[in-house]
């Protein structure tokens, strides 16, 4: 059913992204495939049916489908499903260990598309091995600058001093 929702969504030149228990799945955070797939789409809203299995594509706000990443998108899709007070410390885990499977420049885009509940979780599969974690840090003042991990910025009215010991980043 996923071949078949992928050529509708391509023939239509609509976005997909499977919601629901095909997210879960597709994480490894159910064994459970459900006989009726739900994506959320730009396209049509429609229902198909496919012997006793059904199709349905839900239409939704540009938002939802503007991720870039595979995996963040369906992490954001299942976190959802599951809810805000429900999710357990080992689907976390599990979700943090798919999140880190995506590309970084990927993950951080998909970050702040996704509730901040969600962000949480999202930005700790950015930590890496050494105790350090990566960000992006964007400008108020002008909308769209945003500065990338392993880019440089300065400015005689801006810094960012980071160090083991936050006193010792102040007298730096």
């Amino acid at each position: 059913t996923e071949a078949m929702a992928q050529a509708i969504a391509k023939r239509d030149k609509a976005r997909i992204i499977p919601t629901g228990s095909m997210a879960l799945n597709a994480l490894g955070l159910s064994t459970q495939m459900p006989m009726n797939v739900v994506y959320l789409t730009d396209g049509a809203a429609r229902k198909i049916t496919i012997g006793k299995r059904k199709i349905v594509f839900k239409k939704t706000a540009p938002k939802n489908l503007a991720t870039i990443g595979k995996i963040s998108g369906l992490v954001i899709q299942a976190a959802k499903e599951i809810g805000k007070d429900k999710l357990y410390d080992h689907e976390k885990e599990i979700i943090i260990k798919q999140l880190k499977k995506e590309e970084p420049y990927r993950l951080e885009h998909d970050i702040k598309l996704a509730p901040e509940w969600i962000r949480i979780i999202m930005r700790q599969a950015l930590k890496n091995s050494d105790n350090e974690i990566s960000f992006v840090a964007e400008s108020v003042f002008l909308p769209g600058l945003f500065l990338l991990p392993g880019q440089v910025i300065s400015s005689d009215r801006f810094m960012i001093y980071a160090a083991e010991n936050p006193y010792a980043a102040l007298e730096g």
